[in-house]
């Protein structure tokens, strides 16, 4: 069965119907409450609304964990736009330098796109970043054809804090020979090897750092250099100001969100975060705390039991709910499986 089949069961549903209204209007700005969803109930549910929508959608969780869960879960319900992860900064002293890359990723789609699904946690939301403004300056995008003076584009890539080397092997080298131009953006997986002819941009195609062979051609390339290197007095914004007022928001634990207060100077406080939440519409799920919800809507669902791996306990799980008039669906995430 494929993924869009099991959404249009979920579709047919009457809270979800009810929701899906409630999120198309938006502009009552309302608190719901999804009472007793469990497991990937969440992801499906949150995917079909997604693909009946045209607007962002940030998920916050309770933790990394919970969170990286949830991404793989929305991407294997939802192949319209893929899913990004919004991580801590804090990661980065651990090491993880590949955080660099999925924090800028996720700047840049909600700088060029308007419909993106972004899933994130309370020390990574809290957390003060670049205001978009100040992100736009240190980016540029170049196009096949373009009128583009090498010279002129290695003084920028200098300013943006890019290091000429002989071969780009990370994030932020770039390497001129002749008329070709080796830039490995924080942007990208991959770096881009630019081709002039002259002052016109030729050719350009991503390649791997290993091998040097090319992977695909593209017409265009965002150039990002590394804005986890600004000065601390440019990051007095939040992931929020990057995002229209018509942005979803999904919480899965609102006590969870406000239960650590961080007072440094790169983190928002629990106040000002709330007085944030308030002016977009959010769906609540987990956790039931004091919150007026402008509408609740029950589900009726349970975890699944635990069958010990016994094929014999799962059947007769099966055959049980087919007796009382269900239908079961088996879902995996492999061939093999």
């Amino acid at each position: 069965m494929k993924k869009n089949k099991i959404l249009s069961l979920f579709n047919q549903d009457n809270n979800y119907i009810s929701l899906q209204k409630d999120v198309s209007l938006n502009a009552s700005k309302s608190q719901i409450l999804l009472k007793n969803i469990t497991t990937s109930q969440k992801a499906i549910i949150a995917s079909s609304i997604i693909s009946d929508s045209k607007t962002n959608h940030l998920f916050i969780m309770d933790n990394l964990e919970d969170a990286l869960y949830f991404v793989d879960d929305l991407n294997n319900t939802y192949s319209k736009n893929k899913a990004l992860l919004f991580p801590s900064s804090k990661r980065i002293e651990m090491g993880d330098n590949n955080i660099v890359l999925e924090r800028i990723d996720v700047l840049k789609n909600l700088v060029s796109k308007r419909h993106n699904a972004i899933v994130t946690y309370p020390e990574a939301i809290k957390e003060l970043i670049v205001e978009k403004k100040e992100f736009k300056k240190n980016q540029f995008k170049i196009k096949k054809h373009d009128l583009v003076n090498q010279d002129n584009c290695i003084i920028q890539l200098e300013k943006m804090g890019f290091e000429s080397v002989d071969y780009v092997l990370e994030p932020g080298d770039f390497c001129a020979k002749g008329f070709i131009l080796d830039i490995f953006s924080y942007g990208d997986e991959y770096p881009c090897r630019v081709i002039f002819d002259n002052e016109t941009i030729e050719e350009m195609s991503y390649f791997k750092v290993s091998s040097q062979m090319s992977i695909k051609e593209t017409i265009e390339f965002d150039i990002v250099s590394n804005i986890q290197s600004s000065k601390q007095d440019t990051l007095n914004a939040t992931l929020f100001s990057y995002m229209p007022q018509n942005t979803i928001l999904w919480i899965n634990n609102s006590s969870s969100l406000m239960s650590k207060e961080d007072n440094t100077e790169t983190s928002i406080n629990n106040a000002n975060l709330n007085e944030i939440i308030n002016k977009y519409t959010t769906i609540y799920s987990g956790y039931i705390n004091n919150i007026k919800y402008s509408k609740t809507l029950e589900f009726k669902s349970q975890p699944q039991p635990s069958f010990n791996r016994s094929f014999d306990l799962l059947i007769e799980h099966l055959s049980d709910y087919k007796l009382r008039g269900y239908k079961n669906f088996i879902t995996t995430s492999s061939e093999s499986q």
